[in-house]
């Protein structure tokens, strides 16, 4: 299915991104096109593909920086030419005009995402429900709070089983997949041991007056959990269990069972040369210091450690046969020689994240 083309909002909002950002810095990692992603998605501009998992999707979002980077003047790198003349129209529109860029996205943000809208309502959240999403928030890495994810998903689905509103004033995309995914970056904002901003879209609501209420008060939380599983009969304390080292062992004996077509799909990109290099262009002369690790290698071997330094393919790619294989330079992440083995090793098992996670668990 051929995906539309971008719209002039969603290139504004992407645009906005793109000029905070400075690409390859470490702080900005995949996670935070997802999080773009999440907000594109609740726009809900095309609510037929929503749920599209190739629908503005991270990798997307990664292309269109490209695609800005090799407009943009003053960026020194070669960015990504196949780019629209409305591309090039919406950046050349605030180009250095940093306020007239904030007032589009407000405006933006005010007519889609807003509680109001002209046919239904997007209903607010209530306590149950950021009760329950919290709950989840507190068990996730950051890596891990996206739309693919399948706890993210099946919480999705116990939000809409809550009979908290009546199904015939619920919007088309209630408690949404990217609706739950844009709530645990809110909680994100208010977290002080959280690294990165988060989205704030909802600025200062009922979601960290809960947040600041149960934050760093886990028996009153359970407490808040199970009485909304009492009151509703639902269930989520199987969505509340931490992907331990343990969990994720477990998880490598099935290693052999997995499809080997994906895997080799994935090393066909990893050792095509001509872009692999211009992967090791990119990366040249940047933090020599491994993404999952933080080995800096330099530092251990000297001038010896400069060029051992390998990249890791982190886009996820489907067995269906008509979704995109095309990979772009924001698709890999730096890695040492050792966790690239595990991650190949353990490829369709362990994400990068996760492989994180069982570092600091150490």
């Amino acid at each position: 299915m051929k995906l539309p083309k971008w719209t002039e909002e969603e290139l504004t909002l992407t645009l906005d991104l793109y000029l905070k950002i400075k690409r390859g810095e470490k702080k900005h990692s995949y996670s935070t096109f997802r999080e773009m992603s999440e907000k594109l998605r609740s726009l809900n501009i095309h609510p037929g593909l929503n749920e599209n998992p190739t629908f503005r999707n991270a990798n997307g979002i990664s292309r269109k920086l490209g695609n800005f980077s090799a407009i943009d003047p003053d960026y020194a790198g070669k960015g990504l030419y196949a780019c629209s003349m409305l591309d090039k129209e919406i950046f050349m529109k605030f180009y250095k005009k940093p306020t007239e860029l904030k007032r589009a996205v407000s405006d933006i943000e005010k007519k889609h995402l807003d509680q109001k809208k002209e046919n239904r309502k997007q209903l607010p959240w209530k306590k149950e429900e950021l009760i329950l999403t919290l709950a989840l928030y507190k068990v996730l890495t950051f890596g891990q709070m996206h739309g693919t994810n399948p706890k993210v998903i099946a919480l999705s689905r116990v939000l809409n089983e809550l009979p908290l509103y009546e199904k015939n004033i619920r919007s088309e995309n209630f408690r949404s997949i990217a609706s739950v995914s844009l709530r645990l970056s809110n909680f994100r904002s208010c977290d002080p041991k959280c690294n990165t901003k988060g989205l704030l879209s909802s600025g200062t609501g009922l979601f960290k007056e809960i947040f600041n209420e149960y934050c760093k008060k886990d028996k009153l939380l359970a407490s808040a959990v199970a009485d909304i599983e009492k009151k509703y009969n639902v269930n989520i304390q199987h969505l509340l269990s931490k992907d331990k080292p343990g969990n994720i062992q477990d998880k490598m004996k099935r290693n052999d069972e997995m499809d080997n077509n994906l895997y080799q799909l994935h090393k066909s990109k990893e050792v095509d040369t001509s872009f692999y290099r211009k992967v090791k262009e990119y990366h040249y002369g940047k933090s020599g210091t491994c993404s999952v690790c933080r080995i800096k290698l330099n530092n251990i071997y000297g001038k010896l450690g400069e060029d051992i330094m390998e990249y890791h393919c982190i886009k996820r790619f489907s067995t269906d046969k008509n979704a995109s294989v095309e990979v772009c330079i924001g698709d890999y992440i730096q890695v040492c020689p050792a966790c690239h083995k595990l991650l190949d090793k353990h490829y369709g098992l362990i994400e990068h994240e996760e492989l994180k996670n069982i570092i600091r668990n150490q």
